[in-house]
This record gives structure tokens, sequence and C-alpha cells, in this order.
């Protein structure tokens, strides 16, 4: 192979590298739930909330897991369910 690089990654870290697949449904379950307002957790703190309909918001964040601060970028609701938009990348909700 070549030395080319191919197209630029969509956004800088890996969730599923970052994140021990043991606790990934947890983790976005937790930010999803603070999000939402439903909980309170120590460890993620909401940097901004965009809500696009009563069902459907984007949140931008960060969350400490084992002791390492990650930066989140989600969107969920029934629109799509929750998705990944940005994991550990600079990027504000447009």
């Amino acid at each position: 192979m070549s030395g080319a690089a191919g197209p630029a990654p969509e956004f800088a870290g890996d969730f599923d590298k970052d994140v021990p697949a043991a606790i990934q449904d947890e983790v976005l379950t937790r930010i999803v739930e603070a999000a939402w307002g439903y909980t309170e957790d120590k460890d993620i703190s909401i940097i901004d909330v965009e809500s696009s309909d009563v069902l459907n918001m984007e949140v931008t964040g960060t969350i400490m897991i084992d002791g390492v601060e990650h930066s989140f970028h989600i969107r969920d609701g029934n629109n799509n369910g929750t998705e990944i938009v940005a994991w550990n990348a600079e990027l504000e909700i447009e």
C-alpha cells in the first residue's frame, strides 16, 4: 500500500477503542440520561444542548471514564436513536 493518506476521519478519537466494550452501552445511557435531565452524574458535564423538537436533541459535553476525560457530541431521540457525532473532538453544534 502506498503512503498516501486516505480520507480524513470524520472525528478524532474512537469510541470503540477509548471505551471498553463491556461499558459502552452504559456510558451512552449515562450521557443520554444526564442530557435529558433524568439523572445527575458527577462524571458528566453537559456543555450545550439543542432540541430540534420535544423528542430529539444534540448534546456536547465531557465524561470521566476511569480517570480520563473524554469529550462527546451526541444526537439522541426518536428520529435515529442515539448517534455519536464526535468523540474526543472539538465540534460545536451547528
